[in-house]
């Protein structure tokens, strides 16, 4: 056995303590990958409490991503796998939660796209859980100190670079988000009440005597931290407000209490448009319109499409998040009946109740809003152009989103749209069309409009004939 030497030994100064209280904004999944009875993604819990629990290497890695995004270099704070293996110097501790004040986990299903026939695909259906907005977790960080002798703790190399990281953990544009299916709306975070404790070993008897003491009883001198929202440059934002034209549908999960077959989804009590919803109206009509432009026959997903919404070989670089649905009513009961399309008559069993989101009659323009946000990392001019194509369709009534769409809901209509990329900006607003079935009419257009017009130019361009590489 070697001996101990104190000249190549590592030197620790003292330690650092960060601490926080971490809420979802929207829901999110945190398993294992592995499978329980009767569900296919189940969540990860505390063992002893069966509550809520965010392993620390799910934030370890969603961190170390972050800095890399941000052009900074997480080895030195977070370790290193290539090469020469260097530890993490950074500890951060597993996360345990309360429950949402909105309830528990709840459950979702899903379903596989087969990628030949646009349909579900065979034997893909599957049911997931996710912990419901409001759930707070308390995270721990803790950091050894290596530098002697700093004017300010935050001034050491290490310690910056953990208050970067930190940085990323907000709701806002280009956040961290955490868990699995996050470019579908899940797993975003906002962090509040950041605070830190440091013991200054080189400052005496007492500070590791105080050190002892926060190990054994977990009391320590917090004081407060400002930690400065900050994101990657290379996002595109898009924001949009729509009418909500006749209504909506888009169901919950699981049959409700009292009898209704088909509910509209809520997070906190409120109507909600889901990120898949979303996601997948603008997934598959950018699929239609990259087809027209080559020529290409129907299939797997155009490679442009795969490119920016992800496939089972690459992540995707789209998030949307869930929009609240604002000056509505959900309390109308609406009953409705399957047909047997072979005799045109009635299913046994075959009638259902459901309750849509609608227009607050007492509202100016009795229509429903909604405003909904999607973000594109390092989006190319083709690629925005196609976004914005359609966009322009959907929100012209084109294409319906959300259920039961054949009963006359899930139209809407675009009422405002804000487009950021780096320092440029560009918005526009409609006016509300007379009739419903006419499209919105554009009322002004911001400053600053040319790079739009060059995205969409550049989608025209795209080579009929030719696939376009992702």
């Amino acid at each position: 056995m070697g001996k101990w030497n104190a000249s190549s030994s590592r030197g620790i100064y003292g330690r650092l303590f960060v601490r926080g209280t971490l809420e979802l904004v929207s829901d999110a999944h945190f398993g294992n990958g592995d499978e329980a009875e009767g569900l296919d993604m189940p969540l990860l819990v505390d063992e002893s409490s069966q509550g809520p629990l965010l392993p620390g290497t799910g934030l370890a890695g969603a961190l170390r991503n972050f800095l890399r995004e941000m052009g900074e270099d997480p080895d030195s704070l977070m370790g290193s796998s290539s090469g020469k293996i260097e530890q993490s110097a950074l500890i951060v501790e597993d996360a345990f939660g309360e429950v949402s004040p909105a309830g528990p986990s709840r459950e979702w299903r899903g379903h596989a796209r087969d990628p030949q026939s646009g349909t579900v695909a065979d034997g893909a259906l599957y049911n997931f859980q996710t912990w419901q907005p409001g759930t707070k977790f308390k995270l721990l960080f803790e950091l050894p100190i290596l530098e002697p002798k700093l004017v300010s703790i935050w001034a050491g190399k290490l310690p910056a670079l953990l208050r970067s990281a930190l940085s990323g953990l907000h709701a806002g544009e280009g956040g961290i988000t955490l868990g699995a299916k996050k470019c579908r709306g899940y797993g975003q975070v906002q962090v509040v009440d950041w605070e830190f404790a440091y013991f200054d070993f080189q400052s005496g008897l007492q500070a590791i005597r105080d050190y002892y003491d926060f190990c054994v009883s977990g009391k320590a001198p917090w004081n407060s931290l400002d930690v400065k929202v900050s994101s990657p440059k290379e996002i595109t934002r898009i924001e949009g407000e729509f009418w909500l034209v006749g209504g909506a549908m888009f169901g919950a999960s699981a049959t409700p209490a009292g009898g209704v077959a088909r509910t509209h989804e809520k997070v906190l009590g409120k109507p909600v448009m889901p990120a898949k919803e979303w996601t997948s109206a603008v997934r598959n009509h950018a699929d239609r319109l990259v087809r027209v432009k080559t020529g290409e026959p129907s299939g797997s997903l155009t490679s442009i499409v795969i490119g920016l919404f992800g496939s089972t070989k690459c992540a995707s670089r789209i998030r949307t998040t869930t929009g609240f649905i604002e000056k509505s009513k959900t309390d109308l009961e609406v009953s409705g009946i399957l047909i047997d399309r072979l005799t045109n008559s009635v299913l046994g069993g075959g009638k259902f109740d459901y309750n849509p989101t609608l227009g607050d009659p007492t509202s100016k323009d009795h229509d429903a809003t909604v405003r909904l946000v999607m973000e594109i990392r390092d989006a190319t001019p083709a690629e925005l152009g196609l976004i914005l194509s359609t966009y322009f369709d959907l929100a012209v009534g084109v294409v319906p989103v959300g259920g039961l769409v054949n009963r006359g809901y899930g139209t809407l209509h675009i009422k405002g749209l804000t487009v950021k990329q780096g320092n440029q900006k560009a918005n526009y607003t409609f006016k509300k069309p007379e009739y419903p079935l006419d499209p919105p009419t554009l009322d002004s257009n911001g400053a600053d409009q040319g790079w739009i017009s060059d995205a969409l130019a550049e989608f025209e361009t795209i080579p009929k004939g030719e696939k376009q590489k992702s």
